[in-house]
Order: C-alpha cells, then structure tokens, then sequence
C-alpha cells in the first residue's frame, strides 16, 4: 500500500514480508521508464518505507521486489 494517493513527492509504502531481505523500490513511468530507483533493507513483519521524489505531474507506478519476492505494483498520481 502506497500513500498518500494522490502525492507531492513525498511517499510512504507500507508492506508485509515473510523474511528478511534486501528490496529494491522502483517507479517507471507509463512507457516502462525507470524514474526512480533504491536498495531498502525488510524485516520479517511489517515494514514502513517512506521516500521523497522530485517528478513531474502525472502517472507513475511503484514496484516493490526483491530475489525471493514480487511484493507488486501500486499506481500513484503526482501533482
């Protein structure tokens, strides 16, 4: 789950992992380009990310993922 939706920059993921592990976050524009990329550490449990982008207006989608996990794809709209 990503909020606040939608956002100025600012972002806060909230996800559940089964394990411990390295992820890495992702936003891709709406031809597949990557915008934005880092390396984030879970824990088993909950897991709060919050990061702060500088983008233009408009559609991006958030990946989270890492070796062992899709933790999937969220649709956030920048003003």
């Amino acid at each position: 789950m990503a909020y606040p939706n939608p956002s100025k920059g600012n972002v806060n993921v909230l996800l559940y992992s089964k394990v411990d592990a390295k992820a890495t976050v992702s936003l891709f524009d709406v031809t597949g380009k990557e915008i934005y990329v880092s390396e984030v550490q879970l824990t088993t449990g909950k897991n709060e990310i919050d990061f702060n982008v500088k983008v233009k207006p408009g559609v991006l989608f958030l990946k989270v993922n890492s070796t062992q996990t899709d933790y999937g794809t969220s649709k956030i709209i920048f003003r």
